[in-house]
């Protein structure tokens, strides 16, 4: 049986906090079944509210399938355990009064407009990701997590939340944290194989 230094199950802390617009990276040591190397951007963070939204757990369905009223082929994806019944939209359409500003170029929220946009693919650029449910903690659940080394927070950028395909995310965002959690990388994605 294979021994392994105690060093490689060590989680460095990086030096970012949980903020809107950044990024929660499952530690791949953690296992629950729902979060297992997952990504999540958060998309609130105050003293009585955490809300996130996984950006790489996409469903079998589509957003027609789901949303009968529009017809939109793009893939859902499942941002979290919470509440399957609402749905939320990041894109990077900065042009109308109902969106929210994660980071520079990603924004949640919609209205009819952009939804027909959308649907229509009339603006050039338009690029979006729909979600069903969303992940929550309660007030310093997510600090506790972080301290218990279940995620490292770190930042991301558009391209990463809405250009990277769905089974790059966790990896191109596991480099981006450097040498440190390389060997992150070289974990089966099932840990039962060896």
């Amino acid at each position: 049986m294979k021994k392994f230094n105690n060093d490689f199950f060590k989680v460095i802390p990086t030096p970012f906090k949980p903020a809107v617009g950044r990024i929660l990276i499952s530690v791949p040591f953690y296992s629950d079944s729902f979060f297992y190397r997952t990504v999540v951007v958060l998309t609130d963070y105050d003293k009585s509210s955490c809300v996130g939204l996984v950006i790489n757990k996409v469903s079998h369905f589509s957003v027609k399938d789901i949303v009968s009223k529009l017809n939109i082929e793009d893939p859902i994806y499942v941002g979290g355990p919470v509440s399957h019944s609402l749905a939320f939209a990041l894109h990077n359409y900065p042009h109308f009064e109902r969106r929210h500003k994660l980071m520079e170029g990603v924004y949640i929220g919609y209205d009819e407009n952009l939804l027909s946009y959308m649907e229509s693919k009339r603006v050039p650029g338009l690029k979006f990701k729909f979600f069903v449910g969303y992940s929550g903690w309660y007030p310093k659940q997510l600090e506790n997590e972080i301290e218990r080394n279940l995620w490292v927070v770190s930042t991301a950028d558009p391209e990463l939340i809405l250009d990277t395909p769905t089974e790059l995310i966790w990896t191109k965002a596991v480099e981006k944290l450097g040498e440190n959690y390389s060997h992150w990388l070289q974990l089966p994605y099932d840990p039962t194989y060896n």
